[in-house]
């Protein structure tokens, strides 16, 4: 039945023959197991037809999502790489005159740009490269490395983002109605990248009824009577009479 796929398998290849029977050693031939033969593998065809067509048509629309998805970011890049081939200096010209370029490359290095100097075995070398800036150095690793934390989060984000719009459940959609999108996720100021995947559970939608919640009353203010104090009884000073 594999081999039935590629088309090397046909009706006149699977013959039933049980040898010769009765007076005149006629052939035997069984109609019903040929005719139970040819349907099974009808039925696999057809099984595997319908299997495959689906899976090409899955493939297809899974495809196309992602490109629709990349659509703006993928015309940009095409755009840019259009200019840029456009505007590049070694633009491509069939032999032989892509030989005039070659001079002209050579003449303008050597007498008009002073970026670069002649050494072995590189034809040209920067400057730049012989006598480096190391604080222009230090900049351009801090921009490379913030563009490769910049690069890493938006793939991760786009990981957590990527089936997004598949719920299993209602619980499913109902989380995600809830979080904020981790697209935006790499732009957050902060530099601890892990908080942005942090997912908090939504309150509950039963909140409890007012009177189970015990409120705090303040306490009372002080009546005016009470708060004024309250006057000491002079004391009498004993007196002594004198003795007689």
């Amino acid at each position: 039945m594999y081999w039935a796929v590629y088309g090397y398998l046909d009706p006149s290849l699977y013959p039933i023959v049980n040898g010769n029977s009765g007076p005149n050693q006629a052939p035997v031939e069984h109609y019903i197991t040929s005719f139970a033969t040819e349907m099974i593998l009808t039925l696999y065809h057809c099984i595997i037809v319908i299997t495959l067509l689906n899976l090409m048509v899955s493939l297809l629309v899974k495809k196309a999502d992602e490109v629709l998805e990349n659509e703006e970011s993928e015309f940009k890049y095409t755009r840019v790489v259009i200019y840029s081939e456009y505007i590049a200096w070694s633009s491509s010209v069939p032999p032989p005159f892509n030989l005039l370029f070659v001079i002209k490359e050579i003449f303008s290095k050597l007498l008009f740009d002073k970026k670069v100097v002649t050494s072995w075995p590189e034809m040209w070398t920067k400057k730049e490269l012989i006598n480096p800036d190391y604080e222009a150095c230090s900049r351009d690793c801090d921009t490379y490395h913030n563009l490769m934390m910049t690069l890493f989060s938006r793939f991760r984000a786009s990981k957590e983002c990527h089936y997004r719009s598949i719920f299993r459940t209602e619980f499913d959609k109902d989380r995600a109605t809830a979080e904020s999108a981790a697209k935006v996720a790499f732009m957050n100021p902060y530099d601890d990248r892990y908080e942005a995947f942090r997912w908090e559970a939504p309150p509950s939608a039963v909140e409890p009824p007012p009177s189970a919640v015990a409120v705090k009353q303040p306490p009372a203010a002080p009546s005016p009577a009470a708060a004024a104090p309250s006057p000491v009884p002079a004391q009498s000073t004993p007196t002594t009479s004198p003795k007689p």
